[in-house]
């Protein structure tokens, strides 16, 4: 996990003053950590679900090392919590996103560190309140401004929070609805996966964003139905389509017979959001990705379902 030697001594550095120990205690504590995290295997294929704004600032997230932070913490594994962690450091607003997801519901910060509990104070006016912009530069900027003993403070008690909650899944929105979306059915989707013969399959699930999004629409599509019992229908006309650049999902779409060019776009990314790794993996090896639902918001999951299993096209 780390590059090279002078890149573990400067990580040491920065732990010994995170853990208040001595530097030769610091870079031994680091060097256990990672050769007995070596091959360790936590399930963050699907991701995890990070609200990022305003508390990233706009930055880049690292959704991949969250997921991975998160995975590790859910599994008790403490050797990749502090080598995740650690690493973390380097990737500011990731440790941001991480705190902003699972603290901002909360009325108080509870037993935190003193930094956190007035980072957290900004972080629920920020939320609450979307046309306080003061305050939504601000929660960021308190982040940038703390020294690496409060982030690690402030990633270390927001970790405590992530060990007890079932995390939020990874879900992609719609490209942008525009004014007047009316009825145009509009869907985001949930990165899964699902279970079939045994083998784990990449998964899209569907669910109502905007319009008359839901089962009769996607049933007019052509999509057929699914009991769960059985292995989704293969149709090679539905084509999952990702860029290789960013690893990221672009849209779900039916090309025509001649394969000339779409007859649906079911679905359209919003935005780029790269995948996690694993996931990314999964869709790599396999191929394919089913994609199913309808599920909506708040709502009892449906008593019937739609699936398709779609051919992935990376470009």
């Amino acid at each position: 996990m780390f590059k090279n030697y002078s890149d573990a001594r400067r990580k040491a550095r920065l732990f010994a003053d995170c853990a208040d120990i001595s530097y030769a205690a610091a870079l031994r504590r680091l060097n256990d950590a990672r050769i007995a995290a070596a091959g360790h295997q936590h399930d963050a294929t699907e991701g995890v679900g990070l609200i990022e704004l305003p508390y990233s600032g706009g930055r880049a997230v690292n959704t991949d090392l969250a997921a991975r932070l998160v995975a590790a913490v859910k599994d008790g594994c403490r050797h990749c919590r502090i080598v995740l962690s650690v690493e973390a450091l380097d990737h500011r607003p990731t440790v941001a996103a991480l705190a902003g997801t699972v603290f901002w519901p909360l009325p108080k910060a509870g037993r935190a560190r003193a930094s956190t509990v007035r980072w957290h104070a900004l972080a629920r006016r920020a939320h609450t309140d979307r046309t306080d912009s003061a305050a939504a530069a601000a929660v960021w900027e308190v982040v940038e401004a703390m020294d690496a003993p409060q982030v690690y403070g402030l990633l270390d008690d927001a970790l405590r929070l992530w060990a007890v909650i079932k995390p939020p899944p990874l879900v992609i929105h719609h490209a942008e609805l525009g004014d007047d979306p009316g009825g145009e059915p509009h869907y985001q989707v949930t990165v899964a996966s699902i279970r079939d013969g045994g083998h784990k399959v990449p998964a899209l699930v569907l669910g109502h964003e905007a319009g008359r999004a839901g089962l009769a629409h996607l049933r007019e599509l052509g999509l057929p139905d699914w009991n769960k019992d059985s292995s989704p229908v293969t149709d090679p006309a539905w084509r999952l389509r990702v860029s290789i650049s960013t690893r990221a999902l672009e849209a779900i779409v039916h090309v025509n017979d001649e394969e000339e060019g779409d007859d649906i776009v079911l679905w359209k990314a919003a935005k780029p959001v790269r995948l996690p790794d694993g996931w990314w993996d999964l869709i790599d090896r396999v191929q394919h990705v089913a994609v199913c639902g309808p599920t909506a918001s708040g709502a009892p999951k449906q008593p019937a379902q739609v699936a398709v299993i779609a051919r992935v096209t990376f470009r």
